[in-house]
């Protein structure tokens, strides 16, 4: 059909110039018949003229002799033209001719195509009466495509609904990680609230009576000390008085003083005096330390045994005795409640670390439950495209089915046998065939999506499973991690020895190893110093014990006085080692952690300077401009708002000069004049960046030129 329609346009275009060309040899015959006429008129000109000439030439002499060469002139002068309108004469007929055989030959031409348009109409009847036979096979194709068309249907409405029960099933699943969520959040919170109580009970036991007793101890130990010191220098005073005194002194004492005195320095027995012999041996027992003891040290010593809780009426060696050993056992206690307290506080820090392993754990099902959720919305999304495909599949088969019933109807009313109803008939079955073709391939693609949908939702289901199984995994892991058992054949966890976990475990041991050892060595030093204490109050007693009795002579020197005197007991501040080594033990934590964060600071540095040049090189391939900025020295509070300098260096400048600087400052972008922007871009300058503000384009353009200059070079 498009055949006859191309040569039925042909012999159209030969008729028509076959037209052109009559009409053209009209004209040039009638050109012709004018140019004749003017040759006559011209020739009988001519005729007159010259019979002019022949009666002017009679009388040769005279004044006509002017008239006849005006005459002579006019008549070359008609001559010329004469030529001339024959020249084109001549030309005319050469025209004519030159048209004539050219009419002939389209004449020919026609002819020929009338010829070939009789044999194009047989073609086109023996082409419709094909065409009318694939039209019949279209409409059982069409059939089969309606039918094909319904059981698409049919197999995308069945798996719609297997995907509506597969998000089904899927939303069940999610109700069920929902739950599961929940009860990991109920077990963070239950594990939260007994970290909670663990602290607590850690505050408590730092609160307890124990502490409490041993914070009471020290501070009457250095009452003590300092009770200590002050007899120690009363004691200083009464020797030297008794030094003074001399030997008057002692005779003036009366006989029972001097009794009493040796009473004391026997100790308590029989010879002791008529009412401690009637207060019973336990008086007398209980009296006989203090009796020993000079006034200022008995109040200090009394505190000390009740601090120590020494049972009263024992002497003065079994009281030492006995407060060393109660120091000690304060001591030992001291350590007992040290250790407690730091397995407490480990217990605690496994629990914060439990609690934060199931906060993880929480938000991990968080992020994979909202994900699930959006999976569940674009299978809800896919489901109703998939309806919408299907009812649009139902309105094309109907149309299809319309089309079919009735399609002389819509072929109109044109003759089958004729050649526009040739053309007709041939343009519908075209477009029935395109519309089952059409029809086809949404059917196709329909199915596509429904086999996607399915994949999808068979993906969503699996990928549903794997996160139950790994959420399975975890609590199995979790389980095992606080010690539970797992029956035979369950599942096993397998950890690697150097990890990530591992190691923070392995730096928070170490770091609480670094702090307990310096707590412990203050701990010891702090034994040593109560010790030192109780060593010093016994030197202390058996010195005052020595000189509780007659004043010994005088020493002949003052080189024997430091032997006869115990020593001062030195009286640090207790408690100030275990501060120290606890802020030893920070330090060294802190020092560890800087150096962890300049370690991830140089690895940060490292990395931030490879990706800047990797943006540079990517800018300098895609732009044409290698990029340096350079920020200017401003101060620290307005570094963010600095000016900052871009320059721009072009990928195919020639020159090295050639640059391009900008300032950005306060959010606007300046151009910097300089030698090559005022003398071979002003004109560029002046039109995109002062009259449109349009800096891309003035580098766009040098781009361009830059470029043009080299390949044309």
């Amino acid at each position: 059909m498009d055949y006859l329609r191309g040569r039925g346009g042909k012999i159209k275009e030969l008729e028509d110039e076959l037209a052109n060309a009559k009409s053209r040899c009209g004209k040039l015959e009638q050109e012709a018949r004018e140019h004749a006429e003017a040759i006559a008129q011209l020739q009988a000109e001519n005729k007159a003229s010259v019979a002019l000439k022949a009666a002017a030439l009679a009388p040769a002499s005279g004044p006509g002799s002017s008239a006849v060469e005006h005459l002579n002139r006019q008549l070359d002068e008609q001559l010329r033209r004469a030529l001339a309108l024959e020249q084109d004469l001549a030309s005319a007929k050469q025209r004519e001719a030159v048209t004539a055989q050219r009419l002939s030959s389209l004449q020919a031409a026609a002819d020929q195509a009338r010829v070939e348009q009789a044999g194009a109409l047989a073609a086109a009847g023996a082409e419709a009466a094909r065409l009318r036979a694939e039209l019949e096979a279209a409409r059982a194709d069409a059939a089969l495509a309606v039918q094909r068309a319904e059981l698409a249907q049919r197999v995308a409405q069945r798996r719609v609904e297997a995907e509506q029960e597969v998000l089904k099933v899927t939303q069940a699943q999610l109700e069920e990680l929902r739950g599961a969520a929940g009860a990991l959040r109920r077990e963070l919170e239950a594990a939260q609230g007994a970290a909670a109580a663990r602290e607590a009970e850690a505050a408590a036991l730092r609160g307890s009576s124990q502490v409490v007793r041993l914070q009471l101890l020290e501070g009457e130990l250095r009452g003590a000390r300092e009770a200590l010191a002050r007899a120690q220098a009363a004691q200083g005073a009464a020797a030297a008085a008794g030094a003074r005194a001399g030997a008057g002194a002692q005779a003036g004492t009366s006989p029972g003083a001097q009794a009493a005195a040796a009473a004391a320095q026997r100790g308590p027995g029989p010879a002791a005096g008529g009412s401690a012999q009637g207060a019973g041996p336990s008086a007398g027992r209980a009296a006989a330390p203090e009796a020993v003891l000079p006034e200022a040290l008995r109040g200090p010593w009394e505190a000390l045994c009740r601090a120590l809780a020494v049972p009263p009426g024992l002497s003065l060696a079994l009281a030492a005795e006995e407060a060393a050993r109660a120091a000690g056992a304060l001591g030992r206690e001291a350590a007992e409640l040290r250790s407690a307290l730091s397995a407490r506080e480990e217990e605690l820090m496994q629990q914060r670390a439990v609690s934060s392993g199931s906060e993880a754990y929480a938000a991990e099902l968080q992020s994979q439950l909202a994900a699930a959720r959006s999976r569940l919305e674009r299978a809800l999304t896919g489901e109703k495209v998939a309806e919408r495909r299907a009812a649009a599949i139902e309105a094309e088969r109907d149309c299809l089915r319309s089309a079919l019933q009735s399609p002389t109807a819509a072929a109109g009313v044109a003759n089958p046998a004729s050649l526009p109803g040739q053309l007709l008939a041939g343009q519908r079955v075209a477009a029935l065939t395109a519309e089952v073709a059409s029809s086809l391939a949404a059917a196709e693609a329909q199915a596509l999506a429904a086999a996607a949908a399915t994949a999808r939702a068979e993906a969503a289901d699996t990928r549903i499973k794997s996160l139950e199984r790994a959420a399975d995994s975890l609590a199995a892991e979790e389980r095992l991690g606080r010690g539970e058992l797992i029956r035979a054949g369950g599942l096993r966890v397998l950890h690697l020895r150097h990890n990530p976990e591992a190691e923070a475990r392995a730096e928070e041991r170490e770091a609480a190893t670094t702090r307990l050892a310096a707590e412990n060595e203050a701990l010891r030093a702090h034994v040593g110093e109560l010790e030192a204490a109780a060593a010093g109050l016994r030197a202390a007693l058996e010195a005052a014990q020595g000189s509780g009795g007659a004043a010994p002579p005088p020493p002949p020197a003052d080189s024997s006085a430091p032997s006869a005197s115990p020593p001062a007991v030195p009286a640090p501040a207790l408690g100030g080692g275990v501060s120290l080594a606890v802020k030893d033990a920070e330090i060294v934590v802190l020092r560890r952690r800087l150096e962890e964060t300049d370690k991830a600071m140089s690895r940060l540095k490292a990395v931030f300077k490879e990706r800047i040049t990797v943006f540079r090189e990517a800018c300098y391939s895609l732009f044409g401009y290698r990029v340096d900025m350079t920020a200017e020295a401003t101060a620290a509070a307005d570094a963010a708002g600095a000016p900052t300098t871009f320059t721009l260096k072009p990928q195919h400048a020639d020159d090295p000069s050639v640059l391009l600087i900008f300032r950005y400052s306060g959010g606007h972008m300046e151009l910097v004049p300089t030698t090559f922007t005022r003398e071979r871009l002003a004109r560029e300058v002046g039109t995109f960046v002062t009259k449109f503000n349009c800096i891309p384009a003035l580098t766009a353009n040098l781009t361009m030129d830059n470029f043009q200059k080299q390949t044309q070079c």
